[in-house]
């Protein structure tokens, strides 16, 4: 299956998912669904970079316009949500299920290298696979494990 570039899917009821409020950018537009990244006192971002370096902090709740005088934005931070591989497989391969993964560009994952897996407190992996997932397409993957 191959998920929208815009972000996440819900996979489970959302109902039992907590969210969590974000500081976001006033005049940033972010998409219900988009993966989010940050590295300060709760301040997020959509994910852009490519690096796999990003700390990941949630999946966004709700859709956020650009420069419309919010500067909040509610993030899931646990649950199982449809989320979309990188088209192109790097050195760690091909995601599997139960393998951990962490963000890789816009709205996109990677399974995570050796060296992110041993040190899980640098808070870059996203969550770990449900299912295995081909280059390019999308998956299961259960958040909310490891941050």
């Amino acid at each position: 299956m191959v998920v929208a570039a815009s972000g996440a899917v819900i996979v489970e009821n959302i109902s039992t998912y907590p969210v969590t409020d974000f500081t976001v950018a006033d005049g940033v537009a972010i998409s219900k669904g988009a993966l989010l990244s940050g590295s300060n006192l709760r301040a997020a971002v959509a994910s852009t970079d490519t690096t796999t370096t990003q700390e990941f902090v949630g999946i966004a709740a709700a859709d956020k316009e650009a420069s419309d005088g919010a500067t909040n934005l509610g993030a899931y931070t646990t649950g199982i949500h449809e989320m979309q591989s990188v088209a192109i497989i790097g050195a760690e391969g091909a995601i599997t299920v139960g393998d951990l993964v962490q963000l890789s560009g816009a709205n996109t994952i990677v399974k995570a290298g050796a060296a992110t897996v041993f040190p899980l407190s640098a808070g870059v992996i996203v969550g770990r696979a449900q299912e295995s997932i081909a280059a390019g397409n999308s998956g299961e993957v259960k958040i909310g494990i490891f941050n």
